[in-house]
């Protein structure tokens, strides 16, 4: 908890922090909820046309991402109101006095979603640059 000099009222949260607390982790989700439907499907199409055998790592991914495209509506609702949840538990814990608690939680949170953005990053690239070095060949 923050502490004032005697006699001068406590800050009240900049509402540019806020901002950036709700933002960053909604714009990180849309990324990888991009790359889950959108580049995910073109690269899937490319393995699948050359007949690429890929990593079990990408066969995942890319079930994943067929199981988003045809079956999102189901996961957007609930995945939604989880992160907005989540940002505005943030949100409270900052109003509430708690500043280092919301910044852990805001880093742990966007720490999630890096992990998971490079996990899938990697497992769709790596297949495509061996099929890139195939194709050169």
């Amino acid at each position: 908890m923050s502490s004032s000099p005697a006699g001068t009222p406590p800050r009240s949260p900049s509402i540019l922090v806020t901002v950036v607390l709700v933002t960053v982790p909604l714009l990180l989700w849309g990324v990888l909820l991009g790359m889950l439907t959108v580049s995910t499907p073109a690269l899937a199409r490319q393995f699948a046309g050359y007949h690429l055998r890929v990593p079990w790592m990408t066969e995942l991914v890319l079930a994943l991402s067929q199981w988003l495209t045809h079956h999102g509506w189901v996961v957007l609702p609930l995945g939604g109101t989880a992160v907005v949840g989540a940002s505005a538990g943030l949100v409270l814990l900052r109003h509430l006095g708690q500043p280092r608690a919301a910044c852990c939680g805001f880093f742990g949170h966007c720490l999630v979603v890096l992990v998971l953005l490079l996990v899938v990053g990697a497992s769709l690239t790596l297949p495509w640059i061996k099929l890139q070095e195939g194709l050169q060949k």
